[in-house]
C-alpha cells in the first residue's frame, strides 16, 4: 500500500479530524465506502487531511456533504490529494469540495502532475473525469531540475476520453512548467463550462494558465479568465492545441498586461484531416484597454481548418491570425481596438461588419471584404473594462445591415429626460400661486 506508512495499488484514505466552519457545532470524519469497482468519499463540512492513491481501473467518487466552501480538502505535505494516473484509471467524480495545498504526484514518466488531482489512463483513453462546483485553490508543483517536467498546477489529466469541469473555480495555483490551473493532454473530448480561472501570484506561471494538448474536440463556455500578476514566463493564459476548438461567451481579462499570449489556438495537423476553430461572443481586455503593445496577442493557426470568428471584443492587443489553407474562413461582428489585426497565409476568409481601431488590419490572405470600418468603437468605460458600446456609434448604427458589432453590445445608461410642456414644470417646482 502507498500511505505515509503503505504499499502501493490499494486505495488509501488518510483522514483527520478538521476546522470546522463557523457556527458549526461538531466535527465529523471523512466518510469511506469501499465497492466492488466504486469506491465513494463523503466529505462532511470541515476541513480535512487526505491523499488517495487510486488502484488499477477503480472508481472514485468524491463528494462533499455541504459546499465548496464549508468542505475542504487539504493534501498531506509533499503530496497531491488524488492520485489515480499512474496505473490506468477509471471514472473520477468530484463536487461541492475545496481542494487546497496539494504538490502533485508523479507520473510514470518521471514528471509530476496535478498539484490537486492527477488522473488519465496509460493505454485506451477510457478514463472519464467529471468535476462540478469545486474550488481549486493554492496548489503547487515545481518539477525543477530533478523532474522531467511538471503539468498542471491544479488539475492535471492524461488520456482520458471525456472530461467535464463545470462551475469550478481555479485560485493561484502554479507549476514551473506547463498549465498552472489546468493542464489536459491526449484526451478525446474536453468540456469546461461555467468556471472561474484567477491568477495574481507572482509565481512563475508557466506556458499557460489553461493548456490543452493533443485533444480531439476542446469546448470552453462561459468561463473566466483573469489575471493581474507579472508573472515570469507566463506565455500564454489560454493555450488550446485540439482538432476541433470551441470558445463561446468566454471571457480574457490581462489586467496588467503581462502576459505573451492572452489566447493561443493551434493545431498542426495533416492536410486530409478535417479541424475546426470557432470563438464567438468573447471578450478580451489587455493591460488597461488601451496599452496598444504587443503583450496579450490573441493568436489563431488556422492552417488547414475552419475558421469562425464572430461577435468578438478584443481590446489592448491584436489579433493574428494564421490563415493557410483555410477551408471555410469567417471573420465578422469583431471589435479589434487598440491593438493591430492581421490576417495572413492562403486561406481564404470572408471578412466583414469589423470595426477596427486605430488601424486597419494587415491582410495577405485572400479576402472577401464588406462593411468593414476603421472607427473609434465608443466603449462606454474601456479603461475600466466596461466594452460595452454607445447607441449610434459604429457598432451600434441603427438601421445598419450589420446590426449590433461585438460581444457585449450597447450600455452607456444615461439618466432619462422627462419631456412635459412648461405648465407641469411650473406645478412640479414652483411655489404655487396665491391669486
Amino acid at each position: 500500500m502507498r500511505r505515509s506508512v503503505a504499499t502501493a495499488f490499494t486505495a488509501v484514505v488518510i483522514a483527520v479530524s478538521g476546522v470546522l466552519p463557523a457556527g458549526a457545532a461538531s466535527d465529523r470524519p471523512l466518510r469511506v465506502r469501499y465497492g466492488t469497482d466504486v469506491d465513494s468519499i463523503l466529505v462532511p463540512p470541515g476541513t480535512h487531511v487526505l491523499s488517495y492513491q487510486a488502484s488499477a481501473g477503480r472508481d472514485l467518487v468524491v463528494r462533499g456533504q455541504g459546499s465548496a466552501e464549508t468542505c475542504i480538502l487539504v493534501a498531506e505535505e509533499g503530496r497531491g490529494i488524488i492520485e489515480g494516473g499512474r496505473l490506468g484509471s477509471g471514472r473520477l467524480e468530484i463536487s461541492d469540495v475545496t481542494l487546497t495545498g496539494g504538490a502533485g504526484s508523479t507520473g510514470t514518466d518521471g514528471a509530476l502532475w496535478g498539484g490537486a488531482v492527477y488522473w488519465g489512463d496509460g493505454g485506451v483513453p477510457t478514463a472519464t473525469v467529471q468535476i462540478q462546483r469545486c474550488k481549486f485553490v493554492e496548489n503547487h508543483i515545481w518539477g525543477g531540475p530533478s523532474q522531467r517536467g511538471a503539468y498542471g498546477g491544479g488539475v492535471g489529466l492524461y488520456n482520458c476520453g471525456q472530461v467535464v469541469i463545470e462551475q469550478s473555480t481555479f485560485e493561484n495555483n502554479s507549476t514551473d512548467a506547463t498549465g498552472s490551473h489546468l493542464y489536459a493532454s491526449v484526451s478525446r473530448n474536453i468540456e469546461v463550462t461555467g468556471c472561474t480561472f484567477e491568477w495574481d501570484s507572482g509565481d512563475i506561471g508557466a506556458r499557460g494558465l489553461i493548456v490543452i494538448n493533443g485533444a480531439m474536440t476542446t469546448t470552453l463556455r462561459e468561463c473566466s479568465v483573469t489575471t493581474n500578476a507579472k508573472p515570469l514566463g507566463l506565455l500564454a493564459g489560454i493555450a488550446i492545441g485540439s482538432q476541433h476548438t470551441v470558445l463561446r461567451r468566454c471571457s480574457l481579462r490581462d489586467l496588467d498586461g503581462s502576459i505573451g499570449t492572452t489566447l493561443l489556438i493551434e493545431a498542426d495537423l495533416l492536410t486530409e484531416v478535417y479541424a475546426s476553430v470557432e470563438m464567438s461572443d468573447c471578450e478580451v481586455w489587455v493591460g488597461g484597454g488601451v496599452s496598444g503593445g504587443e503583450s496579450g496577442l490573441v493568436e489563431i493557426d488556422a492552417v488547414n481548418m475552419d475558421l469562425t470568428l464572430h461577435n468578438n471584443t478584443i481590446v489592448g492587443t491584436g489579433l493574428q491570425v494564421n490563415a493557410g489553407r483555410v477551408r471555410n474562413g469567417t471573420v465578422s461582428h469583431n471589435v479589434c481596438a487598440y491593438g493591430r489585426t492581421g490576417i495572413g497565409g492562403r486561406g481564404r476568409v470572408n471578412l466583414s461588419c469589423n470595426v477596427f481601431w486605430p488601424l486597419p488590419p494587415l491582410v495577405t490572405a485572400d479576402l472577401d471584404s464588406t462593411a468593414n470600418r476603421v472607427a473609434d468603437p465608443q466603449f462606454c468605460g474601456v479603461e475600466q473594462g466596461d466594452l460595452t458600446v454607445r447607441s449610434g456609434g459604429p457598432c451600434a448604427i441603427e438601421g445598419s445591415p450589420c446590426g449590433i458589432i461585438g460581444a457585449l453590445g450597447v450600455g452607456c445608461a444615461q439618466t432619462a429626460v422627462l419631456r412635459s410642456t412648461w405648465g407641469a414644470i411650473k406645478a412640479r417646482f414652483l411655489p404655487p400661486s396665491r391669486e
